[in-house]
C-alpha cells in the first residue's frame, strides 16, 4: 500500500467513540494503521501519546533503574523559539526570565505525568528537525552535564541541522536550570567537583552525538526515537543488530490499542498525572 492511499471505505475509519489519552484524542482508525506498517512516518500526535506512556512508566514503574522524565514534542517548538529570540535580543539574561514556558515544564506543570526536574537525573526530548522533517532524540544529563543527541540516519546533511537544533538545549538548559534554582535542591550534584569543575552553573552543556545506533531504512525516524527512549528508561544499551522496527511498531500499535480501550472501559488516569496550574512567578536573579 502507497502513503496517501486511503485504507478505509468512506466513514469506516471513525472511531467511536474516540480514544482518550488524555495529551491527545485520536478518533481516526488510521492512526494506529500508520504506527503499524513500517514506512509510514509518525506524527506529533504519535509521539506525543507514547511519550505519555512512558513518562507514566518512568514515574509509577516499579524498581525503575534511573530517575527519568520526558518532554512532548511542543517543547521543542517553545525551546527552538526563545533561542532565536535570546540570540536576536543580543543572549541578555533578562531574556530568560521572561520565558515563563520552559519554567513551567522543568518545574513539573504544562503535561500530563510530568516530574520536576529537580526530581530527575535525566529528561528526554523527542525533536523534531523542521528543515528536514525527521525526528530525533535528546537526552540531558544533569550529572554530566551534557546533551546527548540520538540519531537513526546520519549524515553530513543532518549533523548540520542537528548541532542547529541541539545547540538551543545546551545553551538554555543550563540558564533556566539557575533561573529555577535547580541547584539549590540537588545536594547530590556537587558543582565544584568533576565535570562541573572550572564551569560556571551557566556555562553551556556538552553536545554529543552518539554512535553505533540502528540505522532506520525507511520512514521509521519517530519509531526509532521512542524505542531509543524507552531503552534510556529501562537503562538497558540499545541494540544495533536485531532492531525489528516491524515489530516494535506492532507493540507500540498494540500498547496504545489496549490502553485506549481500558480506559474508554475501566479508566487507566489518576488525578495527579494531570498538570498542575502553575503559579506565575518569575525566576529570581541567577547567580553566577
Amino acid at each position: 500500500m502507497q502513503l496517501g492511499e486511503e485504507v478505509y471505505l468512506p466513514g469506516d475509519q471513525k472511531l467511536e467513540p474516540c480514544f482518550d489519552f488524555e495529551v491527545e484524542q485520536i478518533d481516526d482508525k488510521t492512526f494506529f494503521h500508520t504506527l503499524n506498517y513500517s514506512g509510514r512516518p509518525l506524527s506529533s500526535s504519535h509521539l506525543n501519546i507514547i511519550f505519555y506512556y512512558l513518562r507514566k512508566k518512568a514515574k509509577y514503574g516499579i524498581n525503575m533503574p534511573i530517575k527519568v522524565t520526558t518532554t512532548d514534542t511542543l517543547f521543542n517548538n517553545i525551546i527552538q523559539r526563545v533561542f532565536t529570540e535570546f540570540v536576536k535580543g543580543g543572549k541578555q539574561d533578562h531574556l530568560i526570565d521572561r520565558s515563563d514556558d520552559i519554567m513551567e515544564y522543568m518545574k513539573g506543570f504544562r503535561m500530563h505525568c510530568n516530574t520536576p526536574w529537580h526530581q530527575v537525573d535525566h529528561v528526554i526530548f523527542p525533536i523534531n528537525l523542521a528543515e528536514i522533517w525527521h525526528w530525533i532524540l535528546g537526552c540531558v544529563s544533569f550529572h554530566k552535564r551534557c546533551f546527548y543527541v540520538y540519531d537513526s540516519l546520519r549524515s553530513r546533511k543532518h549533523k548540520k541541522a542537528i548541532q542547529k537544533v541541539a545547540e538551543a538545549y545546551a545553551v538554555l538548559i543550563p540558564l533556566f536550570l539557575v533561573s529555577i534554582e535547580f541547584y539549590n535542591q540537588r545536594s547530590d550534584i556537587v558543582v565544584e567537583n568533576g565535570l562541573h569543575m572550572g564551569k560556571k552553573l551557566t556555562d553551556p552543556f556538552e553536545i554529543e552525538l552518539i554512535t553505533n545506533l540502528p540505522t532506520q531504512q525507511n520512514s521509521d525516524c519517530g519509531v526509532y526515537v521512542a524505542c531509543f527512549a524507552e531503552y534510556i528508561i529501562e537503562d538497558l544499551p540499545i541494540p544495533v543488530a536485531n532492531f525489528d522496527v516491524d515489530g516494535l511498531r506492532a507493540r507500540f500499535g498494540i500498547l496504545l490499542w489496549h490502553y485506549g480501550r481500558n480506559k474508554q472501559l475501566h479508566g487507566e488516569s489518576s488525578e495527579s498525572e494531570a498538570p498542575v496550574a502553575p503559579k506565575k512567578t518569575r525566576g529570581k536573579k541567577r547567580k553566577k
